[in-house]
């Protein structure tokens, strides 16, 4: 069994452009326990945010669609409580323009 130690930073996932649709590019989490992805949205957009993941990158689950930019700028932490191996943002556009920031934390299993 390995030793769990914290990520002493946070991984950058994605800097996004809300004004249209996007998904970011999938991030390895194989060996990472307790994941988190921190959104962090500026300008005035407007739609949902999805958080997916995926043992193999072709099948994509939605984990958590909760967070939504409601036309201001905000930010939303999003736990992933699933055994997976990639994860990523997707962002579904209404309307607005504005730029995402994202990171992913997490503690780490080494040994």
């Amino acid at each position: 069994m390995g030793v769990k130690r914290v990520i002493d930073s946070e991984k950058f996932i994605v800097d996004g452009d809300l004004s249209a649709d996007f998904i970011s590019v999938p991030v390895n989490i194989l060996h990472i326990d307790r994941v988190a992805v921190e959104l962090a949205w500026t300008g005035d957009p407007t739609g949902p945010f999805e958080v997916q993941v995926s043992n193999t990158g072709d099948n994509w689950e939605t984990v958590d669609a909760t967070a939504a930019a409601a036309g201001s700028a905000g930010s939303a932490i999003v736990e992933i409580e699933t055994s997976c191996r990639l994860v990523r943002v997707f962002f579904d556009s209404t309307s607005g323009s504005g730029t995402l920031s994202s990171y992913l934390t997490a503690k780490s299993i080494s040994g």
